[in-house]
């Protein structure tokens, strides 16, 4: 059963109309008894529980709401912010950990590999593209520079290009990253903010019939409904009506570049909520999207003791009918209030081919055994060859929870997300290790175009740095944190461990079930916080820093420490460069652990049990920075050279902004050169370069915001330069510049 599909506006606007009126006239709403609203369905101890129906859920959200909301609207509860309260069904420690010592599935993936002819985006799994701003075939080259997508055409067997088509894709909305698909096939994603789609609104002065928009139902016969037109009474409106629903957005761009000289705008899918992050297997894409609950602008509610005045409120309330005014205008909400939607038009097409809906199935959608907000959590199916989203939109899963990090292994995406607020286990003396706690939400996304499964959730103690504090190996999924305040350096409380999760035992193979743990590995760097993490077959490496740079080695076989390395310094990304060797890049540091510029270091960890520095190689200067440093993507390993490329800007004596390559031997660093985009006007600085790629096997591709240029891997001279928005290439001069 579907509930009724009005325009939320017009339904508030009408909703809070009516009540204005009543509540002069009516002393007695104060005392209005609260509608009696159906339980919710019953968790089943999996953790999380669907809904049976649209109805259902919206009767939930009804619900919850206005049981929270006062005289001045909401009150503050537990749960508004992402995270939530779930029973994880926690299981005693074990040492052990089924399937841990399998092949890997994280340990390479990114900078290519010998015997391929170009290089990827550098990902943390390899077979899971990540999004990025540079893609490439090996023959064409596509990148965003600000709301522009460029194609450019390789020549020469790589060692020179030519842009050769510009699609602009413009407006308040910015495109971010991209897919890339077969055949030049292109997903750009972008954010914004904004209203889903115009819509006009009723003004005081004229009430006329205005149609809402069709909405198409996922959990219905599947035909589009359409409601009742809604029609205000003349003059019982206030002044200042809600404005439209004006929310994060995520924008999909789908585009056919596979003609290079006109890349050509398929369609443009616009959906409600935040754009956290997305993978792609397969040729399908899977983007993590989390909308927030609707603001006042969406849901105008009252306060007491306002006096009338122009521009504001008909009529002023008591605090008791403003709490009843307040709870009556959360019922007279609809599903769209609530829920997040999606709008896709296809390019060119003006005779009604838009096509809407919501993003997520109602009978797909989830939510905790205690109430943990209106925050919802979807994860979108996107197949990369489809002219339109729109026919797997609909299908997707959601959850009431929040999200801000996220891994995939080829089989399942997990969704992590930090609360601030919680705590997981108390501590005989004060401290500040429970103050945060971090959820992980499972979803499998092994069913091809069909929409991801929801099939569990479990929660570990501390914050998660990034997407490499997680892995998934064998059924069993690891996630690195830290608990407590590394900044309270006047104490220890801080310590960071490693915790492994696995389904329940007995759990069924379809349907979800709680992450209970199954093993840890605690007390990793007290006093300090990690920095960087790695997991590569059966051992995972773990950089923890304040003043020195602990390297552990852990084993996720019998889930204990088995080595420990401490050097000055710090790494903040790791990265494997042959067997039993490691690539740290990082900050160099005095012993008091004042940072001191740039440095790359390399381990041997083929003896779990006592790791080595190698060699390092640093830029001497304390404002020195590289991107890798907080972007995986920005870094290159070109395997068939062993070569290392990387962003570096320095600030100091010998200012410097470009790249800087790297030859690795066995026990050895050299830096083989260093590429600069010198300015192309004398007034300029020096272009940063934020990326580097290799194609043809024996060239380097490096970008700025203003061009591309191409040096070979073997000299490091300039061939060829592609400065964007120019008729012809332009090749300058190679040198170390001053900026």
């Amino acid at each position: 059963m579907a509930p009724p599909s009005a325009s939320p506006l017009r339904t508030v606007a009408a909703a809070a109309a009516a009540i204005a009126v009543a509540a002069v006239a009516a002393a007695a709403l104060a005392a209005t008894p609260a509608t009696a609203v159906a339980p919710p369905p019953a968790a089943d101890g999996r953790g999380l529980a669907p809904f049976p129906s649209c109805s259902a859920l919206l009767d939930y959200i009804r619900g919850e709401a206005v049981a929270r909301v006062g005289p001045n609207g909401f009150r503050r509860f537990p749960g508004w912010r992402p995270g939530g309260v779930f029973d994880t069904g926690r299981s005693r420690r074990i040492r052990n950990v089924p399937g841990a010592a399998a092949s890997a599935s994280d340990g390479g993936g990114g900078g290519g590999e010998a015997g391929v002819d170009f290089s990827d985006t550098n990902a943390q799994v390899e077979g899971v593209a990540e999004a990025d701003v540079v893609k490439t075939d090996g023959a064409s080259v596509y990148t965003l520079v600000d709301s522009t997508l460029r194609v450019v055409a390789t020549a020469a067997g790589g060692g020179d290009g030519v842009e050769t088509g510009v699609l602009a894709l413009g407006g308040r909305l910015s495109p971010t990253e991209m897919l890339l698909g077969a055949g030049g096939r292109l997903l750009i994603i972008g954010r914004g903010w904004g209203v889903l789609a115009p819509t006009p609104t009723p003004s005081p002065s004229r009430q006329p019939d205005m149609p809402p928009p069709r909405v198409a139902f996922a959990d219905g016969a599947g035909a589009a409904v359409r409601s009742d037109v809604v029609r205000l009474p003349p003059g019982a409106i206030p002044t200042r009506e809600p404005g439209p629903a004006r929310r994060d957005l995520t924008v999909v761009w789908v585009v056919d570049a596979s003609d290079r000289r006109a890349p050509k705008l398929l369609s443009t899918t616009r959906l409600q909520g935040g754009y956290v992050s997305s993978r792609s297997v397969g040729g399908v894409a899977r983007l993590v999207l989390v909308a927030s609950p609707p603001s006042g602008r969406n849901l105008p509610f009252r306060s007491p003791g306002e006096r009338p005045r122009p521009g504001r409120h008909v009529v002023g309330l008591s605090e008791a009918q403003a709490e009843a005014v307040n709870k009556a205008l959360v019922r007279a909400t609809t599903l769209e209030d609530w829920f997040p939607r999606f709008r896709t038009e296809p390019a060119g097409d003006t005779r009604g081919g838009i096509t809407t809906g919501y993003v997520a199935s109602c009978t797909r959608t989830y939510r905790p055994a205690a109430f943990a907000g209106y925050v919802v959590l979807s994860i979108v199916t996107l197949p990369l060859d489809a002219d339109a989203p729109s026919s797997s939109l609909g299908s997707g899963t959601a959850i009431f929870a929040g999200g801000n990090t996220v891994y995939s292994s080829i089989g399942s995406v997990y969704v992590a997300t930090t609360n601030y607020r919680g705590v997981v286990r108390p501590f005989p003396n004060f401290s500040l290790w429970g103050l945060t706690t971090t959820f992980i939400h499972q979803f499998a996304v092994d069913n091809g175009t069909e929409g991801a499964t929801y099939r569990g959730s479990g929660v570990v103690g501390g914050s998660v740095l990034n997407q490499f504090s997680m892995h998934e190996n064998n059924g069993t999924f690891y996630v690195a944190t830290t608990l407590g305040a590394p900044w309270w350096r006047s104490r220890n409380t801080s310590v960071s461990e490693i915790t492994a999760l696995r389904r329940a035992a007995g759990a069924p193979a379809s349907g979800p079930s709680p992450l209970t743990e199954v093993g840890k590995v605690g007390n990793l760097g007290r006093g300090e916080r990690i920095y960087a993490v790695r997991y590569i077959g059966a051992a995972a490496y773990v950089v923890t820093f304040r003043q020195v740079d602990p390297l552990y080695i852990i084993s996720l076989t019998d889930m204990v420490a088995t080595g420990e390395l401490k050097i000055p310094g710090f790494s903040s990304y790791l990265h494997p460069v042959g067997p039993g060797r490691l690539l740290g890049v990082g900050q160099d540091a005095t012993e008091t652990g004042r940072t001191t510029g740039v440095k790359v270091t390399l381990f041997d960890v083929s003896d779990v049990r006592a790791p080595r520095e190698l060699a390092t190689w640093a830029e001497p200067d304390f404002a020195s920075s590289s991107s890798v440093q907080w972007d995986h993507r920005a870094f290159l390993y070109w395997e068939p050279r062993r070569l290392a490329v990387l962003p570096v800007t320095s600030y100091g004596r010998d200012a410097f902004r470009g790249a800087v390559v790297l030859r690795l031997g066995d026990a050895v660093i050299t830096e083989a050169g260093r590429v600069t985009h010198v300015p192309l006007k004398s007034n300029r600085f020096a272009s940063t370069i934020d990326r580097t790629f290799v194609i043809g096997r024996e060239w380097l591709w490096t970008r700025s915001r203003d061009r591309f240029q191409v040096q070979s891997l073997a000299a490091l001279r300039v061939s060829g330069s592609v400065v964007f928005g120019l008729p012809r290439p332009v090749t300058p001069v190679m040198r170390r510049s001053w900026f």
